[in-house]
């Protein structure tokens, strides 16, 4: 198949979802199918693409809150011009907005099938845009969900997101495709680390911004502590609140720096290498929808231990792989009850390992594959 995928976000960033597509196209690659992506030029001659990779021309570009932003000149035209050219079999679109519209309205005109992966609850993080939320929150939910029943299809990447859409009378067919994970994230060989009998290694790999609630799990160090539990705890990750949360962490809860140690955007390399050392990944969000960090997480053997959430409930499988806690004071027990039984310890990391393996791209490519030949 000729497969075009269309997203506004794209490296320089990083994260979840360029993570899943770029192992989603790797995947499809592989397969052999050819896959194109059109995305926006952030950074003019900077960037280090692939040849498959299409930037669209932004004469307008400038950053917010540290974020790359750009502006395509005559959107439509261009992606009508990649679209001619190389005359995809299906059109699949990460956004709703700007460029997922644009290429869905071009693609109807030429008659391609548009499939679109509903990556997250969109309206909750309308915070990012500076207006009243009380105004914008209703409008962007109306606009996603008009935009779910235009498409030919939808790529729900959990089960919460496929019956949220459903409660919200979306009839357009949908299938639930997790995203999968680069080969990094996978290792081969996983090394057998013995536990230590005294100290569990703790980690959080994520952007430091609000809704991920990073601040939770610093609090957790705090009570463990206070009840005298040994621990190291890493935290990978940048974003906007990365300063605040280290003086949240030093100088409001005054932990050490010895204990407690942040890691600013490692290359990926070094964050599969922190999977592999970590005892126990700790997920504070309650806002994700999928949370692909676990499934990086569990593939390198580190059981997890999370807040509630739309993305923990078909990955974490209770008291097998990892738990789900309601609030601070439960992970702190949980953390306390897995230093003392190794044996439990051992056996949730060897689950978690085989949790991770249904997320290797090449099943779940084979899968999407599957979805858009429906069309």
């Amino acid at each position: 198949m000729k497969i075009l995928m269309v997203t506004n976000n794209y490296t320089p960033y990083t994260g979840g979802v360029v993570s899943s597509i770029n192992a989603q196209i790797e995947a499809l690659q592989k397969l052999g199918h050819q896959v194109a992506l059109v995305t926006l030029d952030f950074l003019g001659t900077k960037h280090n693409d692939p040849n498959w990779v299409k930037r669209l021309y932004c004469p307008i570009k400038f950053t917010y809150k540290k974020n790359h932003m750009a502006m395509p000149w005559r959107a439509k035209k261009q992606i009508k011009a990649i679209m001619q050219e190389l005359m995809p079999d299906v059109v699949h679109v990460h956004h709703p907005f700007l460029l997922g519209p644009i290429a869905a309205k071009v693609a109807q005109q030429m008659q391609i099938p548009v499939i679109f992966t509903y990556h997250t609850v969109y309206e909750a993080y309308v915070h990012y845009v500076p207006l009243p939320k009380s105004l914008l929150k209703p409008l962007v939910k109306k606009m996603v969900l008009a935009f779910c029943q235009q498409v030919d299809g939808i790529v729900a990447p959990s089960s919460y997101i496929q019956n949220y859409l459903i409660g919200q009378n979306v009839k357009t067919p949908m299938a639930v495709i997790p995203s999968g994970l680069l080969p990094i994230f996978l290792p081969t060989k996983v090394k057998q680390r013995p536990i230590d009998q005294h100290m569990l290694h703790l980690l959080v790999v994520s952007r430091m911004v609000k809704e991920k609630n990073i601040e939770a799990v610093l609090r957790v160090a705090q009570r463990l502590m206070q009840k005298n539990i040994k621990f190291k705890f890493t935290l990978i990750g940048y974003g906007n609140d990365y300063e605040m949360l280290q003086n949240y962490a030093y100088d409001q809860l005054h932990l050490p720096k010895d204990i407690v140690h942040f890691i600013h955007k490692p290359p990926k390399a070094e964050i599969a290498q922190a999977y592999q050392g970590a005892d126990v990944f700790l997920f504070p969000s309650q806002t994700d929808t999928q949370g692909l960090v676990l499934a990086e997480a569990m593939a390198a053997g580190a059981l997890v231990v999370a807040f509630d959430g739309p993305g923990q409930q078909d990955i974490i499988n209770e008291a097998q792989n990892g738990y789900i806690v309601p609030n601070e004071e439960k992970m702190v027990d949980i953390i306390e009850a897995l230093l003392k039984d190794h044996a439990l310890l051992g056996k949730l990391s060897q689950n978690a390992r085989q949790t991770g393996q249904r997320y290797h791209p090449d099943v779940l490519a084979q899968k999407l594959v599957h979805f858009y030949q429906k069309w």
